[in-house]
């Protein structure tokens, strides 16, 4: 139960992390199954597919990985109480599954991605505290 583009685009996401200083990526690793990533939820049963990527209050410091697209089954991204910077990437918008969005208590800056209405299944979106404009 191996999903190739999944973890591709989770170790994109880790590597666009500059600092971390907790180690919280420790075990994001190709030798570990991404389903046991610390901050990974798989779906289920056959948990082949990252439904949620939740790494809020970690200390993070870097920027947030356009690949994160990539990652069709999301339905919650907490990123929130973190040190990130740049802005959300686009791609973000492709996630028609997404429910929870939470980016908030970051460096982010920038505009908000016009499509973001495109989200039909949102329905928890928190950029307090961002410089996102």
């Amino acid at each position: 139960a191996w999903n190739a583009s999944n973890q591709h685009s989770l170790l994109a996401f880790k590597d666009a992390i500059s600092f971390d200083p907790n180690n919280s990526l420790g075990n994001w690793s190709p030798n570990v199954s991404f389903c046991k990533w610390i901050g990974i939820t798989c779906s289920s049963p056959h948990m082949r597919r990252v439904v949620g990527l939740n790494l809020s209050e970690m200390d993070l410091e870097g920027a947030i990985s356009p690949l994160v697209g990539n990652l069709s089954s999301l339905q919650t991204l907490d990123l929130s109480y973190n040190r990130l910077r740049g802005s959300i990437p686009a791609e973000i918008t492709q996630l028609s599954h997404m429910e929870v969005l939470r980016l908030g208590a970051n460096y982010i800056t920038g505009t908000l991605p016009p499509p973001l209405g495109n989200l039909s299944a949102l329905t928890d979106l928190q950029l307090k505290t961002t410089n996102i404009t």
